[in-house]
């Protein structure tokens, strides 16, 4: 092997190298270019006039049991504790996915973060009646949240109809 094949296969490399890195920066200004044409900025004044209220679907069926016993929960306090919990936890995702532009413009893409194993996790103080329950929340795959208040663990099912 002499120092003409060497300096040869060194150039075709640099060049093959080269054309890679070129053709994936073309591609990097193509997409950024297509990003301004399809995704624009909206100001607030054009939010406001595009901007439509839904109404929130309301849950067809709600099922809360204790993870230890299996059963169905029916007590009505704990019920209210535990949606309120839900409900806030809900809240906290929402704020928390509203920071990147994706989720503000597609807020249905937050439905699948699950199947990419992306779950979220919450401590929250709930009050009611005068009571504070500190209550964790962290989310399952099938429109469920496992709630722990205390030492025991509840799972709750929602279905939303609508």
């Amino acid at each position: 092997m002499d120092l003409s094949t060497i300096i040869n296969g060194l150039t075709v490399t640099v060049i093959g190298v080269l054309t890679v890195f070129g053709v994936l920066a073309v591609l990097v200004i193509i997409l950024y270019g297509l990003r301004y044409v399809y995704i624009r900025e909206k100001t607030g004044k054009e939010l406001e006039k595009t901007e439509i209220k839904e109404e929130q679907p309301r849950p067809k069926e709600f099922r809360i049991i204790e993870k230890t016993t299996q059963k169905q929960i029916h007590d009505p306090q704990l019920v209210s504790i535990i949606t309120a919990a839900v409900l806030m936890f809900n809240e906290y995702k929402k704020e928390r996915l509203k920071k990147y532009d994706i989720f503000r413009d597609l807020p249905e893409l937050s439905r699948i973060l699950g199947l990419v194993g992306i779950a979220f996790k919450a401590e929250l103080v709930v009050s009611i009646g005068g009571k504070d329950q500190k209550v964790t929340v962290e989310e399952i795959p099938g429109n469920g949240y496992r709630v722990k208040i205390g030492n025991k663990e509840y799972i709750a099912q929602i279905n939303v109809s609508g």
